[in-house]
């Protein structure tokens, strides 16, 4: 998938550092971290976020490392994410780094929607 149509898809989108990090279903692979926003690309979280990831698909978060995140909201501050839909490592984003850059404006921050949320707003 390309980065504009990983872009179209998130609700939220972002980079950041992993501070914390904890195993939730280690059957399951699942974990919840708690993600320091360096910068926004679309729709700005306030605060640090928590982020749950698992299943085959769950984007192998480390503590201290730098991530491009695409977010689906479960409740306010709290997102979900896999590598399915295109979230990653900095250092492997590079590709789609450059199409935000070029694209996608981080403009002034505006609270991220909540999970129930019927239209997301998106920043260009």
């Amino acid at each position: 998938m390309t980065p504009a149509r990983h872009f179209e898809r998130a609700q939220v989108v972002i980079t950041g550092v992993v501070e914390a990090i904890e195993s939730v279903d280690s059957a399951a692979g699942a974990v919840k971290a708690t993600v320091r926003v360096e910068r926004e690309w679309k729709q700005a979280p306030t605060g640090p976020v928590t982020v749950f990831t698992d299943g085959t698909c769950a984007v192998p978060l480390a503590h201290g490392q730098r991530y491009l995140l695409y977010l689906q909201p479960l409740s306010p501050s709290t997102y979900a994410t896999d590598r399915c839909s295109g979230s990653a490592p900095v250092g492997s984003s590079q590709r789609a780094l450059r199409w935000l850059q070029r694209r996608a404006s981080s403009g002034p921050i505006t609270p991220a929607p909540s999970a129930s949320a019927a239209s997301p707003t998106q920043i260009r």
